[in-house]
């Protein structure tokens, strides 16, 4: 989507924000992911972009975890979880 950002720093921050600010309370994500419609077989057999994405988020999250941030879980979005808007 046009109105998203890639922006994995910004996930530490907010992580942080939340153990500091909210007296470190358990966290599970329940939804993260990268859009990008309408890509050839080709691309999306080698999804690189994807692969990144989720790479940089979760060595931010990990870099959050390392700082004590309670996290207990962490769901990835999935084309699949379109079948629940049909």
């Amino acid at each position: 989507a046009t109105w998203l950002y890639v922006v994995p720093w910004g996930f530490k921050k907010l992580m942080d924000y939340i153990r500091v600010h909210y007296d470190n309370p358990v966290v599970i994500i329940t939804e993260n992911g990268y859009d990008d419609p309408d890509l050839p077989l080709n691309y999306v057999v080698d999804d690189n972009k994807r692969i990144n994405y989720h790479h940089d988020y979760l060595i931010n999250l990990l870099a959050s975890m390392k700082d004590g941030a309670d996290v207990r879980g962490y769901f990835v979005w999935s084309l699949l979880d379109n079948w629940e808007w049909g």
